[in-house]
């Protein structure tokens, strides 16, 4: 995947909202709270089951990466995401974007320890992913598509799966920035803090333009 690179003129900035959820939308962000990390353990299980299995056998799987194993999610999902009490598949319930942010995570930290363990890691050693655990890893999930939009009243915005919702906060500057083509919203990541549900935005933003001075030249 192409890294996302910042055109000339623009900057990348963050707008935080805190969530006044409706009751069946606080049970639905936590169902992409939890999707997100059942994912995450099952990325990290995968490379670990990869590892063990390459220095057991010498069997090579194919390096590590989001696309790679987003694939192999979907083709084990759907056994995976089954409740073993009903037989019920849950995975519908949760957005794709959910289950993506998830691997991503353990993907990452899975090359933050291949550089930290090849000495090209600045910083502290950093050890093989570890699991997520409910109540110790942060709760959050970050949609990058799908309805991702502030509405017309400034006083709700719109996420995938969760729907429209009231903030806390006028949204009226980034609205505005929207509606004059100055900015454009890239993604936007939920999490808990506290007992708050907050939304940040992020957004590319097109940078303010120097004034032009007008000056005589001799003729």
């Amino acid at each position: 995947m192409a890294r996302f690179e910042i055109p000339d003129g623009w900057t990348v900035q963050a707008f935080q909202f805190t969530l006044d959820c409706a009751p069946e939308q606080t049970a639905c962000v936590r169902r992409q709270f939890g999707g997100r990390r059942y994912a995450r353990n099952w990325a990290v299980s995968t490379l670990k089951e990869d590892l063990t299995r390459y220095r057991e056998t010498g069997e090579e799987a194919d390096v590590p990466s989001l696309a790679g194993l987003r694939k192999r999610w979907n083709q084990v999902k759907e056994t995976e995401c089954t409740d073993a009490d009903t037989g019920e598949v849950w995975w519908p319930a949760i957005s794709k974007e959910a289950f993506a942010d998830g691997i991503k995570a353990a993907v990452d930290s899975y090359w933050n320890w291949q550089t930290s363990r090849a000495g090209s890691r600045q910083g502290r050693r950093v050890g093989f992913p570890r699991f997520a655990k409910k109540g110790r890893d942060r709760d959050r999930v970050t949609f990058t598509t799908g309805a991702i939009r502030v509405e017309p009243d400034r006083r709700h915005v719109t996420l995938p799966r969760i729907g429209t919702v009231r903030v806390h906060e006028n949204a009226r500057r980034l609205a505005r920035l929207i509606g004059k083509g100055r900015a454009r919203i890239l993604a936007a990541t939920v999490s808990r803090r506290g007992t708050r549900l907050v939304a940040t935005f992020r957004v590319l933003i097109q940078r303010p333009q120097p004034s032009r001075t007008h000056t005589d030249h001799p003729e």
